[in-house]
């Protein structure tokens, strides 16, 4: 490239970040949800080559950190007695009022101490009980998690620059940082989870797997399951995969049938404590079913590229595995959300990246993109349609309309009395 050319370049990309800072402010001022579809649709449709579009990479980076914790305090809380963010909420009263002490602290078992810790950390911080600002806090730290996960991956599998931004694409189309703050103790363990398995450190390795333990006490089941998920599988690993799953099912309703009252008294077997509790309920049941085949329908894609194209050979068997795992427990109450939704919600787009843009030649690759771009824009707008419980609009005239809902405050929650 001769000076003018890199001239003309630099001036491009001057022009580029002017006009991508007038976008973001005029969005950001009026409708965070919708900077949330621009800036991942960028990071999809745009491609990153060059230390110029890095700048520009970070800055959307930065933007979507804050939007998608703003976005997420757009969903009211407090009105399902599934949501867990009620007791961490309450548990955060616990520490605003009375300071650090035992009751809290153990409140969800004597291994499971890191989100009382970081909730201890928040009362010191917002110090007023204000649940959507420890709600924005939660966000951003686990948004941050998803994308240190990313770097990790990135590092593991030595992507360039390109590469390494259309992984990060592909996850952010399917993350769902609602689901994050349901179930923030097992999302949290599962960041450190997902970390764990894609470094090769073994000092690393050890905090990794610690703290995913002391989030969530599945961690000791979930790290070797989400281990062998994530690596290239082969037909008859599937095979073995599909005896050993339909045999846990069968043993589980046996077992269930049988010691349901004795189970919830074991470690780590109590974190099914709901499921046992709902799964005479027809309607909980139904539930299941729909969130577990939704998540299938979001496999399915990938499932039939990974089969027609054989360089994604290994990945197929994978995503099968997982499509049986889903299909087999769908109708137990509790069991995929509560177990498995938190991590799958996150390296769903690393098989998606796997799948469609690993050793793409260019072509395939623009055709991946195109079709990353259309499911991420249907589910995007599904998700701002259908929702019931958003407090206040995607779009407003008033600027920074959303902030006030930060100032909310809430006493301790009685989740017997909500839906």
């Amino acid at each position: 490239m001769n000076v003018r050319d890199n001239d003309n370049a630099i001036k491009l990309l001057e022009f580029v970040l002017i006009f991508s800072f007038f976008i973001i402010a005029l969005f950001f001022l009026y409708s965070p949800s919708y900077l949330i579809y621009i800036v991942v649709s960028a990071f999809v449709l745009i491609k990153f080559n060059n230390n110029y579009s890095f700048g520009l990479f970070i800055l959307l980076i930065m933007v979507w950190l804050i939007v998608n914790s703003t976005n997420v305090i757009s969903y009211q809380n407090f009105v399902l007695a599934s949501d867990d963010f009620s007791s961490y909420y309450n548990n955060y009263l616990g520490f605003l009022h009375y300071g650090i002490n035992e009751e809290n602290l153990f409140e969800f078992g004597y291994s499971e101490i890191m989100l009382p810790l970081l909730n201890y950390i928040a009362s010191l911080i917002i110090g007023q009980p204000e649940p959507y600002k420890l709600k924005f806090l939660y966000s951003v730290l686990q948004s941050t998690g998803v994308l240190y996960c990313c770097v990790k991956i990135s590092r593991h599998y030595k992507l360039d620059l390109s590469n390494s931004i259309l992984l990060t694409a592909a996850v952010l189309v399917f993350y769902k940082p609602l689901v994050g703050i349901q179930l923030s103790r097992q999302m949290f363990s599962s960041i450190f989870i997902i970390a764990f398995i894609f470094t090769n450190n073994k000092f690393e390795r050890i905090i990794f797997s610690l703290m995913a333990f002391c989030f969530h006490s599945s961690a000791i089941i979930l790290l070797p399951i989400t281990q062998y998920l994530l690596t290239k599988r082969k037909r008859k690993d599937f095979y073995y995969s599909l005896i050993i799953v339909l045999l846990a099912y069968a043993a589980f309703i046996v077992v269930f049938t049988s010691f349901k009252n004795e189970l919830i008294n074991i470690p780590i077997l109590n974190k099914l404590d709901y499921t046992f509790r709902m799964f005479n309920e027809p309607e909980k049941i139904k539930q299941s079913v729909f969130t577990s085949f939704l998540l299938l329908i979001y496999l399915i894609p990938a499932l039939i590229f990974s089969i027609l194209n054989k360089k994604s050979d290994g990945f197929k068997y994978n995503l099968a595995i997982i499509c049986v795992f889903l299909i087999s427990f769908c109708i137990v109450p509790g069991f995929n959300n509560r177990l498995f939704f938190a991590e799958l919600y996150v390296f769903l787009g690393f098989f998606y990246y796997m799948v469609f843009f690993y050793n793409r030649v260019n072509a395939r690759e623009h055709v991946s993109r195109l079709i990353i771009f259309i499911l991420f824009t249907i589910l995007f707008f599904q998700s701002q349609f259908s929702s019931e419980n958003r407090q206040f609009d995607s779009f407003e005239l008033e600027p920074f309309y959303y902030l006030k809902y930060l100032e909310y405050r809430e006493t301790e929650i009685n989740r017997g009395l909500l839906e």
